[in-house]
């Protein structure tokens, strides 16, 4: 799974092309120690991406996170109960955003891969339920957006206080297991994810 693993892109990715995006971003997915701010020694250290996170984590939502990329299971008590079970890895991806109102749809080569809402600087979206089919079984899974700010069109600079990287879209996503038969995978299994990008058409 692309977003759990590193290992597979979308299924069946190659849309029929559709509309032209009204933006299109191209954007770093990643997990790795070295990006999230966890040492060799498993100590927690600064980086560009987790300070750009803590300065637009809002007060809203509680104290920001020491680790924005955690794997927790259903049910665990300890926040770093599966940190170390996962693959870590980072890719590149093209986004292309698709706006009517609030209305949002994220495409990745033509095919629609998540839908939301955009308030003001506020991206919310959530994908379908996906499946990927591996060696040892079945996973089902789909990402949701934990916090991401979205500047379409130069508007929402100031969203992106802290960010000394000039990114254009960033936030975190969620990948949760939903079902399946991989053991590998158990249902209920959360990984953060930081999503990081500037715009580059549309």
């Amino acid at each position: 799974m692309r977003w759990l693993m590193g290992m597979l892109v979308l299924s069946a990715c190659g849309g029929d092309g559709g509309p032209t995006p009204d933006a299109v971003f191209d954007v770093k997915i990643t997990n790795t120690e070295a990006d999230c701010g966890k040492s060799d020694e498993g100590e927690l250290t600064g980086t560009e991406l987790k300070d750009a996170l803590e300065a637009i984590w809002p007060l809203s939502m509680g104290e920001a996170p020491a680790d924005f990329c955690p794997c927790t299971d259903d049910g665990a008590t300890d926040a770093e109960d599966c940190y170390f079970e996962i693959d870590r890895s980072n890719e590149s991806l093209s986004y292309e955003l698709h706006q009517d109102g609030d209305a949002i749809s994220i495409r990745i080569e033509g095919e629609t891969f998540a839908t939301g809402t955009l308030r003001g600087c506020a991206l919310d979206y959530e994908s379908p339920v996906w499946l990927d089919t591996m060696d040892n079984g079945e996973v089902q899974w789909r990402v949701t957006s934990v916090l991401t700010v979205l500047d379409m069109n130069g508007a929402c600079e100031t969203a992106f206080k802290g960010d000394s990287a000039g990114n254009d879209f960033l936030g975190i996503e969620e990948v949760e297991v939903v079902g399946g038969s991989n053991e590998d995978y158990p249902i209920g299994r959360k990984v953060w994810k930081i999503v990081a990008g500037t715009r580059q058409g549309g």
